[in-house]
């Protein structure tokens, strides 16, 4: 809904999983607030390192989200317009929201023994934060000549709550992801989309064996239209 051009509301009404405004600061500068899309693909606020949008419906056995199907958390948000031609367009993005919490399954972790995890099903929501660390993160992305697309993408968060990061001898445990993205448009009606993400979970040595487990996730679309 956009009541006047410099005002925005964005919603997914049913689940409430992704909610936000978007407000016009000035001409270049636009602050996003709510439940934000994470800004880390050209794809908002979905994720496609993980597969289609929303495959969590159609896992089969033991899968697990990579990343949430809709990736929104609870903050602020920043976007910068470097330029906008007719030839060139390119925008910053930078954002602090509440991050992931811990609660999931380690690949690692051993019969019997709980090693703290994040919960890759989603962000906070409406339970509140775990700690007082929030997440940050910052995206570039630029189109050249309405034909190239290029994205470089960068997310830092603390998951452990705040009981555990307090622990005598414990130091606080985190993510950090990045990623690259391209789009290539060599007609008016197709379109070719790649993505690659890595991404550092730091583990519980005491408990783990293990410093940190890494995660990797690539996706690559064809997309043609017709008539």
């Amino acid at each position: 809904y956009t009541p006047t051009p410099k005002l925005e509301f964005q919603a997914d009404l049913l689940s409430l999983t992704y909610f936000e405004t978007d407000y016009m600061l000035t001409p270049r500068l636009q602050v996003r607030w709510g439940r934000i899309w994470i800004p880390f693909d050209d794809m908002s606020p979905h994720s496609m390192f993980g597969g289609r949008i929303n495959t969590s419906e159609f896992f089969q056995g033991n899968e697990t989200n990579f990343l949430p199907d809709i990736w929104a958390d609870l903050g602020m948000g920043l976007k910068y317009s470097l330029a906008d031609s007719l030839n060139f367009q390119s925008e910053l993005h930078f954002y602090v929201v509440n991050g992931f919490h811990s609660g999931g399954t380690s690949p690692v972790q051993g019969e019997g023994t709980a090693v703290p995890y994040p919960n890759f099903v989603g962000t906070t929501g409406a339970i509140g934060d775990n700690n007082n660390q929030k997440a940050i993160g910052a995206r570039w992305h630029s189109v050249f000549g309405r034909r190239f697309g290029l994205g470089v993408s960068g997310y830092r968060d603390t998951y452990t709550d705040s009981a555990y990061n307090n622990t005598d001898g414990k130091k606080a445990l985190g993510i950090m992801i990045l990623g690259i993205d391209g789009q290539l448009r060599p007609t008016n009606t197709t379109e070719i989309r790649a993505g690659y993400v890595t991404m550092k979970v730091d583990l519980d040595a005491d408990v783990s064996n293990k410093e940190s487990f890494s995660r990797g996730g690539t996706y690559v679309e064809l997309g043609q239209r017709f008539g």
